[in-house]
């Protein structure tokens, strides 16, 4: 692969403490086992090793899986729906970072992953808000563009809510732990701005950060 192709295919870690990447890179603790669902290139894998964790990615383009083995302990080369992983109560975390609304099915692969979980083990996950104030108002001008990346990636194939991204997980078996938000709101810096940003998740929110845990009840 030539230099040029190379970097093509490397994504950037947005490392603003706001920011989706970091906000889930800060729920997987330290020298633990995770899944990287998605890994690309491997950006997130390479953070995940600096904790002292060991990391199996998972990614179904063979040259971003390439140079994601540079950074993950093992990769795997397929796709998450389709593919079974020679895994069972083997990973503490499964890290899905903007990943889910690439599923067709994504309650079937949320169901697998509970299996590859070990028994205090949970899933960390990044969804965009369907529901976000500029698609809203995008709607209202009679506008539905998909875009290469955001809310509307073009290869998004399913769309979420707080409320059924909610009813999702609980449907599947997990126990939601902690769900945040990361807004596209100017100054979202600024503890005020996150602040109402949170007072109306639906509205405001453009990516939702969830850590969930099996529910054993």
């Amino acid at each position: 692969m030539s230099n040029n192709s190379e970097k093509k295919l490397r994504w950037g870690l947005i490392k603003s403490p706001y920011a989706a990447h970091m906000k889930c890179l800060n729920l997987v603790e330290v020298e633990k086992t995770v899944l990287d669902v998605g890994c690309a290139t491997g950006y997130l894998s390479h953070e995940l090793k600096k904790k002292g964790c060991y990391v199996v990615g998972l990614e179904k383009n063979q040259q971003r899986a390439k140079i994601a083995q540079r950074y993950c302990d093992k990769v795997f080369v397929g796709d998450a729906e389709t593919m079974e992983l020679p895994f069972k109560d083997y990973f503490d975390i499964i890290l899905c970072a903007d990943v889910i609304g690439y599923f067709r099915y994504p309650e079937k692969v949320l169901l697998k992953f509970r299996n590859y979980l070990k028994k205090d083990g949970y899933i960390v996950m990044s969804v965009p808000n369907i529901a976000n104030w500029s698609v809203r108002l995008s709607l209202l001008l009679g506008n539905f563009s998909y875009r290469k990346t955001g809310i509307l990636a073009s290869g998004y194939i399913r769309f979420f809510t707080a409320k059924s991204i909610k009813e999702m997980l609980e449907q599947t078996g997990f126990k939601i732990k902690s769900f945040d938000i990361t807004t596209n709101l100017r100054g979202s810096r600024f503890g005020f701005v996150q602040f109402l940003a949170k007072l109306q998740k639906n509205l405001f929110a453009l990516q939702f950060i969830i850590k969930a845990k099996v529910d054993k009840n």
